[in-house]
């Protein structure tokens, strides 16, 4: 009789786990991988966007990224592998203050800044854009999530320094972007003349993040899911999933202004919260009430603004 349970109870925990791996792989595949099938919008994605972008509002994107296009210049750099990572630069005037736009999981340089950053697109903003790794037109198949894009982000603002003659920089990003930055904001090669960054809805790490779109989202179970997709993203993509933005905060060598809306459900507010507390250096934090993931600047563009321009002022010469 025991032997029969027992061999029952092994049966099913291999079926449990044979369905679990089953689901990694998908959810690695789908999220950690670039690939023809996840350039498609998520179902998540598509419900935010379409809660967000009105006619009016599709107009005006439209706009802003065909002006964008034929305003600027591709530019690219190399990673540490030889890699392509491409750029845009959008020279509106001379003066000496940039802003280099880091943005989201699963979008791009263009899309991201006629969106989240069109606060310092409309208002005339020298503006560097980066691609990601493994995102828009930059090589690469497995995605960095933040933490192996930080040092490519440095790269960046030294070839910002070498073409502009070591300009004032302001850093922003959104989402993935955004923890890209804090994640960046404690390195000792940070040069000094990076006088702050605006972390627009950013995570804590990519574990925590996972964990809570796999349970809130897709109705995962945690165990064993998210322990497999932490091995196999360490064996495959080189970063650990748990390596969080807490640590980095801490230590920030720069001022840090957070934003989050109060109504995000794709990188909750709870995250940008927890990020803001642990924070060391000068900090502020603006949440936009109404806003859901990545929309901040969209759903009140006037307070947005005066929140940035007020904090950005105090550490530019």
């Amino acid at each position: 009789m025991w032997l029969i349970i027992i061999i029952i109870v092994l049966a099913l925990l291999i079926v449990y786990l044979g369905f679990s791996l089953i689901i990694v792989e998908v959810f690695y595949n789908k999220s950690l991988v670039r690939t023809k099938q996840n350039k498609k919008k998520s179902s998540v994605q598509k419900d935010m966007e379409d809660e967000l972008f009105n006619d009016e509002r599709r107009k005006e994107f439209k706009i802003a990224y065909e002006d964008i296009i034929t305003s600027s210049e591709e530019v690219e750099i190399l990673n540490d592998k030889g890699e392509k990572l491409k750029g845009r630069l959008l020279k509106r005037n001379d003066d000496p203050l940039w802003v280099i736009c880091a943005h989201g999981w699963m979008s791009n340089k263009e899309n991201d800044l006629a969106f989240s950053g069109k606060c310092f697109y409309d208002h005339g903003y020298n503006i560097l854009m980066i691609d990601h790794y493994a995102h828009g037109k930059s090589e690469g198949k497995r995605i960095g999530f933040g933490i192996n894009d930080a040092p490519n982000v440095l790269k960046w603002i030294n070839y910002l320094n070498e073409r502009m003659n070591n300009p004032q920089l302001i850093l922003f990003g959104v989402s993935m972007g955004a923890s890209t930055l804090l994640y960046l904001s404690s390195y000792e090669e940070l040069p000094s003349n990076v006088k702050c960054i605006i972390a627009d809805c950013g995570f804590t790490s990519p574990y925590e993040e996972f964990s809570y779109l796999a349970k809130c989202h897709y109705h995962l179970p945690l165990f064993p899911t998210m322990p497999f997709m932490r091995i196999k993203t360490k064996r495959l993509n080189g970063f650990d999933m748990k390596t969080s933005t807490y640590d980095s905060v801490k230590k920030s060598k720069v001022p840090i202004l957070y934003i989050c809306g109060d109504k995000d459900t794709f990188v909750p507010l709870k995250f940008t919260k927890k990020n803001y507390e642990l924070t060391n250096n000068e900090k502020e934090l603006l949440i936009v009430k109404g806003a859901i993931h990545g929309s901040c600047y969209m759903t009140n563009k006037e307070e947005y603004y005066r929140y940035v321009s007020s904090f950005t002022k105090k550490y530019l010469s």
